[in-house]
C-alpha cells in the first residue's frame, strides 16, 4: 500500500469545493504491461504473484479490501515490488454505511457483485489472478491466445458462461492448476455469498451449484464508430469502439519521438480516431509494418476512455480513444464485426451521406494559445520528418489528441493519482429539464451530492 490522505475541498468543480484523494506517484510498470515484458521469466512471474497473493492477505486480515484489483490498479516497481493504487473503491469498516460506489473491473469480478460492500471485495478477483499468472508460468502461449489489453487472461464471458469457456478447458487441463480452475468455474456458477467458501477449498467442487440461473457478462459499452453522437454522449465512459479503418499512418513529432493516428471514417466530419504514442508505435509498426498499410481497410475493435479532440480549424471535434499497445487493438473478422454490430449497446442511425476515406489528412495547425485541448499540439512541428511524411502542406497529418480535462491519459506504466470519483460511476439522478446530457463536472458535483 501506499500513503492516502483525504482533501476535503481539494477541486474545485463549477465553483463548488469538493473533496479528492490524494497519493504520492509511483513509479512503476501496470501489471499487464509488465507481464507481456516477462512472459519469459518463470521466476519473474513467481516473484511478482507471490507479492500481489501477499497484499491480498494483509488486507484480508486487516479487514479492508482495496475493492478493484485488477492490471491497472496493479503496478509492478522495478526490483518486483508491487504498489496498489487508486484506493476510491476501498472497503474500510468505517465506510460501510456509505455503501459501494463502484463494482470493480469487469475481467476480474463475479458476475453478481453489484452493491455488496464488506472485506471479501477481493476474494475472487485476487483468486482469478494468482490463477492467471501461474498458468502463464506453464504456457506463456495463454496471454497471445486470451490478453486483450483489458485482462490478464479471464474475461467476464469467461466468468458469465465458465462451461462454454475455452480458457477454463485449457486450464483445467493443466494437472498443477486443474482443482484450482475447478473451483473457480463452479465459483462463478454459484452465489456470491458462496465464493469465499469455494475458492478456499472449504466446498467441493462437484456440489450443485446454489445458483444456476443464466449469468449475463458485464461488458463495456459497444458503439459503433459511425455512431458520433454516442460516442460524444458517452465522453468520459469506458467503450468498446469499433469499426473498418479507413486510414492509418505514422509521425514523427519535432523531438523524435512517433505516434500513430489511425482514422475510422472521415475525419474531416467528426470520424473516429484512434492516437497511439512511442510504445504503441513500435509495436504495431513491428507487427504490421513501417507504413501500416497491412491494417488498412481492416475490421477492428479498441475498448479505452473516450475522450475527444478539437481542433483549431475545424468547428467539429473528433471522437477518440488512446491506444496504449498494439494487443489492444482487436483485428476482427467480417462475422465478427457483424456480431458486434448486432450486440452494441448503442445503435447507430444510418448516415444520411457515406462516409469515406478522406483524400488527404487534415492540416495541422500551429498552436496559438496555451488551452487544454491544444496542449498536445505545442509537442509537434508544423512539418513531420517520419518516414511517411506529407509531401505538401496540404497533406500534412491529423493533428495529435487532448489530454482529457479532468483526467489526463499518464505516461505508460505510470499511475494517474485519482482526484474525482470515476466518471462511468454516473448517478442515478432524475433527467434535467433539458435534453443536454449533464457535463463530466457536473455528473461528478451530482455523484458527490448523492453521496
Amino acid at each position: 500500500m501506499i500513503d492516502v490522505d483525504y482533501v476535503a475541498e481539494g477541486i474545485l468543480v463549477n465553483g463548488r469545493r469538493l473533496p479528492i484523494v490524494r497519493m504520492p506517484w509511483v513509479t512503476g510498470t501496470r501489471l499487464n504491461y509488465w507481464i507481456e515484458d516477462n512472459l519469459d521469466s518463470a521466476g519473474a512471474l513467481e516473484k511478482v504473484r507471490r507479492g500481489i497473493a501477499a497484499s491480498a492477505e494483509n488486507l484480508k486480515q486487516a479487514g479492508v479490501a482495496h475493492g478493484d484489483l485488477q492490471h491497472g490498479n496493479i503496478l509492478v516497481e522495478p526490483a518486483g515490488t508491487i504498489r496498489l493504487v487508486d484506493y476510491d473503491g476501498m472497503f474500510l469498516p468505517e465506510l460501510r454505511p456509505l455503501g459501494t460506489i463502484e463494482s470493480g473491473h469487469r475481467n476480474y469480478q463475479h458476475p453478481e457483485r453489484l452493491e455488496n460492500y464488506d472485506s471479501s471485495l477481493d476474494t475472487f478477483s485476487a483468486f482469478t489472478i494468482d490463477l492467471a499468472l501461474d498458468a502463464l508460468k506453464l504456457n506463456k502461449n495463454l496471454w497471445r491466445k486470451f490478453n486483450n489489453d483489458e485482462n490478464i487472461l479471464f474475461t467476464s464471458d469467461d466468468f458469465a458462461s465458465p462451461d462454454s469457456s475455452e480458457l477454463f478447458a485449457l486450464i483445467e487441463q493443466m494437472s498443477p492448476l486443474a482443482d484450482r480452475a475447478r473451483r473457480l468455474r463452479l465459483a462463478c456458477a454459484s452465489s456470491l455469498v458462496d465464493v469465499p467458501a469455494i475458492l478456499s477449498g472449504h466446498a467441493s467442487t462437484t456440489a450443485r451449484p446454489s445458483r444456476t440461473s443464466p449469468r449475463q457478462a458485464r461488458r463495456a459499452l459497444r458503439i459503433d464508430a459511425y455512431d458520433s453522437a454516442a460516442l460524444f454522449a458517452h465522453q468520459g465512459d469506458e467503450a468498446t469502439v469499433f469499426g473498418k479503418i479507413t486510414y492509418a499512418r505514422t509521425l514523427k513529432t519535432r523531438y523524435g519521438q512517433m505516434m500513430t493516428l489511425i482514422n475510422i471514417g472521415d475525419y474531416k466530419n467528426a470520424g473516429f480516431v484512434i492516437v497511439g504514442f512511442e510504445q504503441a508505435t513500435r509495436e504495431l509498426t513491428a507487427k504490421f509494418g513501417p507504413d501500416l498499410r497491412k491494417i488498412w481497410k481492416a475490421n477492428v475493435s479498441l475498448t479505452g476512455l473516450l475522450t475527444k479532440y478539437q481542433s483549431p480549424d475545424r468547428a467539429k471535434p473528433n471522437p477518440q480513444i488512446e491506444l496504449h499497445r498494439a494487443a489492444s487493438l482487436q483485428i476482427l473478422s467480417n462475422d465478427q464485426l457483424r456480431a458486434l454490430k448486432t450486440s452494441t449497446t448503442e445503435v447507430a442511425a444510418a448516415p444520411s451521406t457515406p462516409s469515406h476515406p478522406p483524400k488527404s489528412p487534415p492540416t495541422v495547425q500551429s498552436r496559438q494559445a496555451m488551452s487544454v485541448d491544444e496542449r498536445i499540439d505545442s509537442f509537434f512541428a508544423p512539418d513531420y520528418t517520419g518516414r511517411n511524411s506529407p509531401s505538401s502542406p496540404s497533406e500534412r497529418a491529423a493533428p495529435p489528441p487532448a489530454a482529457p480535462t479532468l483526467m489526463p491519459v499518464p505516461h505508460q506504466g505510470t499511475p494517474t493519482p485519482p482526484t474525482a470519483p470515476p466518471p462511468q460511476q454516473r448517478p442515478s439522478q432524475a433527467s434535467p429539464p433539458t435534453q443536454r446530457r449533464p457535463s463530466l463536472s457536473e455528473r461528478i458535483s451530482a455523484w458527490w451530492r448523492k453521496l
